[in-house]
């Protein structure tokens, strides 16, 4: 039992914070009462939960316990803990461990998350406590901890969840089939574009401890969490999925699509993570699902009702309201004119304080066209900055998150960068700071729908051989859909090319396959389906395309790239040649000046960063 708030054993919570650490004595004089060598593990070791302690402290002559806070601590609410409340702590560090958690200023809401968690395990029936059986490999569990915060940063709610280390399974005895599918980030662009020319809401429903819900076919044994007790000799036996299963997401996603399935609702052809239903009345709904973030698209009706009432008698939903922070983006509508904007200034301010960039001056092209990175030669080798002195696959790994979500406009330079991941130079970081110089400015902009539909365009270009290491080309295409970008690529070839026309056709391959995708996205969503249009600038690559013409120039080409040929003659996809200096896909393949590059965007809806410089 957990001690009162009146008994002997109640420390307030003042006495919780740790004191000051004491002045470090001279080198020639050892301090009185520390112990030498290393502490056992037994004094160290957290207490459980039963025994009502948080954890063992020690000072210089004697072990302190701090007791846990009670029940009634931990039910107090969020805007009654003076101490922790979120005015009072504006940078709140995650805890990476149990131990840690239990000393951070924040021990009362963390543990408050933790008995969160384990309440939801015990009402889900997730797992019994049993006997070992002999010559079984039980796994290690640990806790993860997370903070939500609001679009200000706000604290809202502390996470806590329970993490079996499934790095450890072994594949036929406890873990078979592991794939899932997820949906892909220009599903959801395509949604929010058809939903903003329909003038229809979206509404964000997200599902409480979502993998618990799901029903394991393997055997799986696992440590009890830290900080709980359990009979002496037993082991946790699992019932449902857990977080960290190799096989967690794969139970996950059947269990959902189930679910969705007795609803009313057919998987996409296009995306197994979209979900179509037609009511009697033809009117069609849908439903994008993100693990277990579900964006649930109609118009208010009794058949909307009906869903939500379902999903919430089979799982334990939050009805979040209109879709406005949909996996880490921010998702804005104008009243007046009924466009939608979809951005990342959060997430782009955040990776410009980790790096003390905040302050930074701007720039107003992502990368200098008259620069040429190469990697970096083997005599240079000593000029790598380690990543210690400089996190170079940290920022490149979150540019590339921007990149495929709601800034295309930095594909070609996130592209670039990647290249020199393993060897990074001085030069190389100088071109990542000079990315997050025009991030600096540029924080606002993002992807943005009228409420005017037009068709889908697109727009396929390649540069040939500007790769120097390799001379490989780029090859660049974006598609649009009412006045944005649904989907975009910048990326380096797999071949080397030997001519522009072959540059180009390999480009146009590339952006057929993207355009064959799209077509099964106008079915599922009942749009007209006709034959897509796609724009490039290379006459020789065109009349290969319309006349399949074999020459001594391009009798080497693989099969596999004559391939866009089949979709022209049978009609799906159409090429059209548009003027060079029209080609709204060059910022894709290569670093342009600033008039240029200012242009394409434009045609996307996306301000010119001249306006905020």
């Amino acid at each position: 039992p957990l001690p009162s708030p009146t008994g002997s054993d109640y420390i307030p919570e003042k006495d919780l914070t740790p004191s000051p650490a004491p002045s470090a004595p001279s080198s020639m004089e050892r301090p009185p009462n520390i112990p030498t060598g290393r502490p056992s593990r037994k004094s160290s070791k957290p207490v459980g939960f039963k025994y009502g302690y948080v954890a063992t402290l020690h000072d210089a002559s004697k072990s302190v316990r701090t007791p846990l806070p009670t029940l009634t601590q931990i039910g107090t609410p969020l805007s009654a803990v003076k101490r922790h409340s979120p005015k009072a702590t504006s940078h709140i560090v995650e805890p990476q461990s149990y131990k840690k958690a239990l000393a951070t200023p924040q021990v009362l809401l963390w543990q408050k998350a933790m008995m969160d968690e384990m309440l939801s395990l015990k009402e889900l029936c997730v797992f019994e406590s049993a006997p070992l059986p002999p010559y079984t490999k039980c796994l290690p569990v640990k806790w993860v901890f997370k903070l939500k915060t609001g679009e200000d940063g706000t604290p809202l709610r502390y996470k806590a969840r329970i993490v079996v280390c499934g790095f450890l399974q072994r594949d036929g005895i406890d873990v078979d089939e592991t794939y899932a599918p997820v949906s892909k980030y220009a599903s959801l662009r395509f949604l929010v574009s058809h939903c903003c020319s329909e003038n229809i809401d979206i509404t964000h429903l997200d599902i409480k401890t979502a993998f618990l819900n799901a029903p394991l076919e393997e055997v799986v044994w696992c440590d009890p969490p830290p900080g709980s007790l359990i009979t002496p000799g037993h082991k946790l036996r699992l019932k449902k999925a857990l977080y960290g299963l190799k096989q967690a997401p794969r139970a996950w996603n059947q269990v959902l699509t189930k679910t969705l399935i007795t609803l009313g609702f057919t998987p996409s052809s296009a995306d197994p993570c979209l979900y179509i239903m037609v009511t009697p009345s033809g009117e069609r709904i849908f439903m994008n699902t993100y693990v277990d973030d579900l964006f649930l698209a109609a118009k208010p009706s009794l058949d909307k009702d009906r869903i939500i009432a379902g999903l919430s008698k089979a799982f334990a939903i939050t009805n979040l309201g209109l879709m406005t922070n949909p996996l880490g983006m921010e998702v804005t509508r104008n009243p007046d004119t009924g466009s939608i904007l979809m951005t990342q200034c959060k997430l782009s301010q955040s990776l410009l304080e980790d790096m003390s960039m905040a302050d930074c001056n701007i720039r107003t092209l992502p990368l200098d066209p008259n620069i040429k990175l190469v990697k970096t030669p083997p005599e240079q080798l000593h000029t790598v900055i380690p990543e210690s002195e400089y996190p170079y696959m940290k920022v490149v790994g979150t540019l590339l998150h921007l990149v495929n979500c709601t800034r295309p406009d930095l594909a070609q330079a996130v592209g670039l960068l990647c290249r020199f991941n393993s060897a990074p130079g001085p030069l190389h970081v100088a071109a990542a700071q000079s990315v997050l110089r025009y991030l600096k400015g540029t924080t606002h902009l993002g992807v943005s729908y009228s409420a005017k539909s037009t068709p889908l365009q697109g727009y396929c270009d390649s540069d040939y051989a500007g790769d120097l290491d390799g001379r490989k080309s780029t090859t660049g295409w974006i598609f649009t859909k009412n006045g944005g970008p649904i989907s975009w690529q910048s990326k380096l070839q797999s071949v080397v090319a030997q001519s522009t026309c072959e540059a180009e056709y390999y480009g146009a391959g590339s952006a057929t396959k993207e355009a064959l995708w799209l077509r099964k996205m106008l079915v599922d969503f009942g749009l007209p389906l006709s034959t897509m249009k796609i724009s490039t600038d290379n006459q020789a690559s065109l009349s290969l395309l319309k006349n399949g013409a074999v020459s001594p120039a391009t009798k080497h080409i693989a099969v596999v790239y004559h391939a866009v040929r089949n979709s022209v003659v049978d009609g799906h996809v159409e090429f059209k040649h548009i003027s060079t200096n029209d080609m709204v896909a060059d910022f894709l393949t290569k670093s342009l000046p600033r008039p240029k590059f200012e242009y394409c965007l434009s045609q996307f809806g996306m301000a010119p960063p001249s306006v905020t410089s």
